[in-house]
C-alpha cells in the first residue's frame, strides 16, 4: 500500500504506525471511565481480559493504557489479573479467580465474543453478573435487546466511520499532508 501511494485510513487497530492516517477509540480515556465506575462500586482488584498481543499489535498498547488507568486510580497492577485471550479455553484460567470470596471482584473485557464466553463460564460456576462480579465490556455491541447486565465502554463506531471517511477525503485532496492520528472517546453505558 505504501508503494502504491493509495489513500489509506487505518481504523481501530493502529498497526501501521505513522504510515497511514488512523482513527480509533481513545482506550486510555475509556479505561479511566471503566476503572472509576468500578471503583465507585467498591471494587479494588480488577481483572483485564483482552486480545493476544502476539496476534494483535494494538493489544500491547491497550494493556499499557489499562495499567496506566489502574495506577492512576491507586489500585494494584498485578500480572495475575491480566489475561491475553485467543479462545474460550484461555479465559477459564482467570475466570476461576473471579467472584464471591475470590481475589478478583470485577473484570474489564475487550470484545463482545470474549464477554459472552466469560459470562457463560461464570454462569457455569454459579457466579452472577453483576451481583457477584461486575463486568465492563469494551465493545461496539449494544446489549439492549439481549437483556444482559454488562456495563460497557461503547466504541464510537459511527463517529469512527464518519471520521475515517473525512480523513480519506482529506488524504485524496492533499496526498502530501501530514498523517493524522485521531482518537475518539468511548462512552460509559451502565
Amino acid at each position: 500500500l505504501l508503494a502504491t501511494r493509495r489513500p489509506v485510513v487505518s481504523v481501530e487497530h493502529d498497526v501501521f504506525g505513522d504510515a497511514f492516517d488512523f482513527v480509533g477509540m481513545d482506550n486510555l480515556t475509556g479505561y479511566r471511565e471503566a476503572i472509576r465506575h468500578l471503583k465507585q462500586l467498591g471494587h479494588r482488584k480488577i481483572g483485564f481480559i483482552y486480545e493476544d498481543e502476539a496476534q494483535n499489535l494494538s493489544a500491547h498498547r491497550r494493556r499499557i493504557d489499562f495499567e496506566q488507568a489502574v495506577v492512576e486510580a491507586g489500585l494494584p497492577v498485578l500480572p495475575q489479573y491480566y489475561l491475553q485471550s485467543v479462545a474460550a479455553a484461555d479465559e477459564a484460567e482467570l475466570v476461576h479467580t473471579c467472584g464471591p470470596g475470590r481475589e478478583i471482584t470485577a473484570l474489564v473485557v475487550r470484545g463482545y465474543g470474549r464477554t459472552r464466553s466469560v459470562s457463560q463460564q461464570l454462569a457455569a460456576m454459579s457466579v452472577r453478573v453483576p451481583q457477584d462480579l461486575s463486568i465492563v465490556n469494551v465493545t461496539g455491541h449494544s446489549y439492549a435487546e439481549e437483556r444482559v447486565r454488562f456495563d460497557s465502554i461503547r466504541t464510537p463506531l459511527l463517529e469512527m466511520g464518519s471520521t475515517s471517511v473525512r480523513l480519506l477525503i482529506n488524504r485524496i485532496n492533499s496526498p502530501n499532508a501530514p498523517r493524522r492520528h485521531v482518537l475518539l472517546p468511548g462512552r460509559l453505558v451502565p
